[in-house]
């Protein structure tokens, strides 16, 4: 015969709450009534103090459940499973919930880390939007790339305000320059030539290199963009390149 062990009570308070604090089998509901911790299983037929064999009854039907004839068993034995599958929910649920706070609690730590970077490093506090507006980086762009973007700004301008506004514009530059290599070549044959064009239709010029240079054209493009003289060599140029009206 098995031995009965008496049950903690984190265990029955953990049987209660899954159970609503309700009787499993009269629907009676505390404080109306007293509630026990049940077996499903009874221990004399090698029941175990295992939650899923546990079930929240009130004093009556506890008393009188022997009561109960045994065609009840399947009854019984479906009900452990849904409460089976209802403490799974709850206990996922649970986890969830604990997922999700330490989520937030990692990105509360991200911005404050952010913050201190920028206090130390430029001496500056941000207001409320400031630090709204960096968060929005953080998430977008990933803690490591919002830090050295902030560098790159803080290093191009003496404002800081300008600085901080340009930190998205570098984030996507460097985003854009680590998804499609090839556009660091790109704005690099651009500089060429608007040092040597008088007249230049930049972003035309960029998005049409976009759509056709490949890696194996830079020597060539460089070579032959240091020679232009105007807009209509650099047309005539692409055009008669690529094959493609520019």
């Amino acid at each position: 015969m098995a031995e009965r062990r008496s049950l903690s009570n984190k265990i029955r308070f953990e049987v209660f709450k899954r159970d609503s604090f309700t009787c499993q089998y009269c629907g009676k509901k505390a404080p109306d009534v007293v509630l026990n911790v049940d077996h499903i299983k009874p221990v004399a037929d090698g029941g175990t103090n295992d939650i899923f064999n546990l079930i929240t009854s009130c004093f009556e039907c506890n008393n009188g459940k022997r009561d109960i004839p045994l065609d009840k068993q399947k009854e019984l034995d479906k009900q452990r499973e849904s409460l089976e599958i209802l403490e799974e929910r709850r206990k996922q649920l649970d986890m969830l919930f604990k997922w999700k706070t330490e989520l937030t609690s990692v990105k509360n730590y991200e911005l404050e880390k952010m913050e201190q970077f920028i206090l130390d490093t430029y001496d500056v506090s941000l207001t409320d939007s400031g630090k709204n507006n960096l968060q929005k980086y953080i998430k977008e762009f990933g803690i490591n790339e919002v830090m050295e973007s902030t560098q790159i700004a803080f290093d191009q301008y003496d404002s800081f305000e300008k600085a901080f506004n340009y930190i998205p514009r570098i984030c996507n530059v460097r985003k854009q320059q680590q998804d499609h290599p090839e556009y660091k070549d790109i704005y690099y044959l651009s500089k060429i030539a608007e040092s040597n064009c008088a007249y230049y239709s930049k972003h035309r010029v960029i998005n049409f290199l976009k759509a056709y240079y490949t890696p194996d054209d830079f020597d060539y493009l460089k070579m032959q963009f240091s020679k232009l003289r105007n807009w209509t060599e650099l047309r005539d140029l692409l055009e008669s390149y690529y094959g493609v009206e520019l």
